[in-house]
């Protein structure tokens, strides 16, 4: 189910030119590779035209748990996902529980309030859709 769900929501993300084009990662063509690619290609440029180059990198540790649901959900109707996937996906990420195993025992279940599944199959989609206005929200150029 999950493969097809994410297949719709990624034709409907793709055909109708959603997510910025400085968006790399999980992304079909794409990759960490055209990424660095095209920022080597930008600092070249800058530098050779004497313009000064300034980099912060950012690295979201545990990106993927930090993920509001509820904002999610709410961006997903901003950009137009019909209200039935929306629905779903809301169901999927509602009542997920979580243990932890040491040395063989394993912890009482855990309710879990944010973050979409890691190792799921629509889990990266939806992380995109998390974070894809991040550059309208940065004056800068954004490269993630």
């Amino acid at each position: 189910m999950e493969h097809v769900v994410t297949s719709h929501l990624m034709k409907y993300i793709e055909g109708n030119n959603l997510l910025f084009p400085q968006q790399h990662g999980f992304r079909s063509k794409l990759s960490c590779e055209t990424q660095l690619v095209e920022l080597v290609a930008d600092i070249s440029k800058h530098l050779d035209d004497g313009k000064e180059v300034d980099a912060c990198l950012l690295d979201f540790s545990k990106a993927f748990d930090k993920v509001c649901h509820a904002k999610l959900l709410h961006k997903m109707k901003m950009i137009g996902v019909s209200d039935q996937l929306v629905d779903w996906t809301g169901d999927f990420l509602r009542n997920r529980t979580q243990t932890v195993t040491l040395q063989g025992t394993p912890s009482e279940p855990c309710h879990v309030s944010s973050g979409v599944p890691q190792g799921s199959v629509i889990g990266p989609a939806l992380f995109l859709l998390y974070i894809n206005d991040l550059p309208s929200r940065v004056k800068s150029s954004v490269r993630r």
